[in-house]
């Protein structure tokens, strides 16, 4: 009884009951285009100024912190990268090329074919969204678990993962349409390219870093706040 219940409500859900999807149209280029903004690069604006209002940026965190913590909290990293032994742009070349697909084919993919094998494409529509939330709460739950391991205080973290919400949860919902539409590979060119926008952040503030450090004995420089406290990132 329950599980037919709950049968109802997954198969209730569909990209016809979300308004204006059903009469948007996923092979225009424009409209592609137009999705990504509003579902990828806005929020991670929004998400952004969220960070930076509250003090939280972990690019200036002891890349020795940085390091290690990312491999502890992502499982897959260790399998991939050598400890310590891998640079920017290997770690960009695995960002952008690879985990993308990984994560798009595990999270996305493959709930997607339910709806091609059976037919039940607003099955296969809410099954994207339930593992695209699984997929949501592993990078909250890595970026809460770095935080509090580094000593950002509880209103931080808080503050700092309804950021990552804002941030992941649209993607959730674009990557579920585009897939159940067939149109999984445009999914993979957004997240990738999400990435890339990622990685070209990360090589901006650490040649910041580097250009604050040659007059580190002129300026105060860069800092995060830990616990209330201003911790500067020049090394001696």
């Amino acid at each position: 009884m329950i599980l037919n219940y709950l049968y109802n409500i997954l198969t209730a859900v569909s990209l016809a009951s979300i308004p204006l999807v059903s009469e948007l149209n996923l092979t225009n280029p424009f409209v592609l285009v137009f999705l990504f903004f509003l579902f990828d690069v806005l929020p991670s604006a929004i998400a952004g100024l969220i960070l930076s209002y509250i003090g939280v940026n972990l690019d200036y965190l002891s890349p020795t912190i940085n390091t290690r913590l990312t491999f502890y909290l992502y499982p897959l990293y260790p399998i991939f990268f050598p400890t310590n032994r891998f640079g920017l742009a290997e770690i960009a070349t695995w960002t952008v090329f690879f985990f993308p697909v990984f994560e798009e084919v595990l999270f996305f993919s493959t709930p997607a074919l339910y709806g091609f094998v059976t037919g039940n494409y607003s099955m296969a529509f809410s099954m994207c969204l339930i593992c695209g939330t699984f997929w949501t709460i592993i990078h909250l739950f890595r970026n809460a678990s770095m935080m509090l391991t580094a000593g950002f205080t509880a209103k931080q973290i808080v503050l700092a993962t309804l950021a990552g919400a804002i941030a992941y949860v649209p993607h959730v919902i674009l990557a579920s349409m585009l897939w159940t539409a067939g149109l999984g590979a445009i999914s993979i060119l957004f997240h990738s390219t999400h990435n890339a926008l990622s990685v070209l952040g990360s090589l901006y503030k650490e040649k910041e870093r580097e250009f604050l450090m040659r007059f580190r004995k002129h300026s105060k420089g860069k800092y995060y706040v830990l616990r209330k406290r201003k911790y500067f990132v020049f090394r001696e």
